[in-house]
């Protein structure tokens, strides 16, 4: 430690220790920083990369859904399916990505839900006037990891994934 005078005072410096003081401090802003980017790209929430979309080739199907959810987490997906004139309307959702989530609510809820080979599907009652269907599925997923899966109406496919934080 040296002692340097500057006018009548005398003040200790510890170069030292100003130097693992500085070093720590870059840390911390580094540190601070990362924190941030890492929320803001999804990893505390919806984030700026959470909302995503994807749609059929023929637009008859489109989701809406977040990205990046988290374990065992409330989260939500929107379903679009265009519609024909009234009548009935079948919506399936692959099994494997069923099995992977705790399906909480469906909204408008289904008049029938019948169980296939690989798929699940949901039929719906539609008056004359719809000319697209939104449901809106309340679920949470179960496994943290990758989630993929499917959703169609008709000759209509639409896949989609999404990743599952701890």
């Amino acid at each position: 430690m040296d002692i340097k005078r500057v006018g009548d005072i005398e003040i200790e410096e510890d170069a030292a220790y100003q130097r693992r003081f500085h070093k720590a401090q870059r840390v911390s802003w580094a540190l601070m920083s990362l924190a941030v980017l890492l929320a803001l790209a999804g990893l505390a929430g919806p984030g700026l990369s959470g909302t995503d979309e994807s749609e059929s080739p023929d637009r008859a199907v489109k989701t809406e859904y977040n990205g990046t959810v988290f374990h065992q987490k409330d989260s939500e997906m929107t379903i679009k399916v265009k519609t024909s004139e009234g009548g009935r309307l079948s919506v399936w959702i692959s099994r494997d990505y069923l099995e992977s989530v705790y399906m909480k609510q469906m909204l408008p809820r289904p008049e029938e839900v019948i169980a296939a080979e690989g798929k699940i599907y949901f039929g719906f009652r539609l008056d004359g006037s719809a000319r697209e269907l939104e449901i809106s599925l309340y679920f949470q997923p179960l496994r943290v990891g990758r989630l993929s899966g499917s959703i169609g109406s008709g000759k209509s496919t639409v896949e989609f994934s999404q990743f599952v934080f701890p």
